[in-house]
């Protein structure tokens, strides 16, 4: 499920909270901060960074999440510190990003597309279902695209 703060784009910072921004008016929005899945009050946002404006030398500690196809990266992190928080275990935060951010990494570089093609048995599972579903759609007068993120 996409939750709010993933509404639009989300900023991290080496805090670790999850940030919705305001660039016009460079602040944090009112409701725009998260930690884990755990939204931040005002009060603690102001807690955490001292002010809801985001000066210059904040910034540069930011890591934008800024593109649709990172939402997918913010939720995993959300849920990753999430799941450690709920398990009462100790963790550094800026991990979880740097190892979340490594998909990025393995996606780019070809790692996984070349993995998948030499045992393509192994990762690619036929939907027998599927043919049928997508003909019943058609005849149904969907219009239809085929999204891949093949090279």
């Amino acid at each position: 499920m996409i939750h709010s703060f993933l509404l639009e784009d989300c900023t991290m910072t080496s805090r670790m909270c999850l940030l919705k921004l305001d660039f016009l008016f460079g602040s944090i929005e009112p409701d725009g901060c998260f930690y884990g899945r755990c939204k931040r009050s005002e009060k603690e946002i102001e807690e955490i960074y001292g002010t809801r404006h985001i000066g210059r030398d904040q910034a540069r500690e930011l890591a934008g999440l800024m593109e649709f196809f990172c939402f997918s990266e913010a939720c995993l992190i959300a849920d990753i510190m999430q799941y450690f928080v709920d398990a009462k275990l100790e963790f550094d935060t800026c991990y979880i990003y740097q190892d979340v951010n490594q998909i990025q990494h393995v996606h780019r570089s070809g790692l996984v597309h070349r993995g998948i093609l030499s045992d393509p048995h192994r990762y690619l599972v036929k939907n027998g279902q599927l043919l049928h579903f997508i003909r019943m759609l058609k005849e149904k007068g969907k219009k239809l695209f085929l999204l891949t993120n093949s090279p």
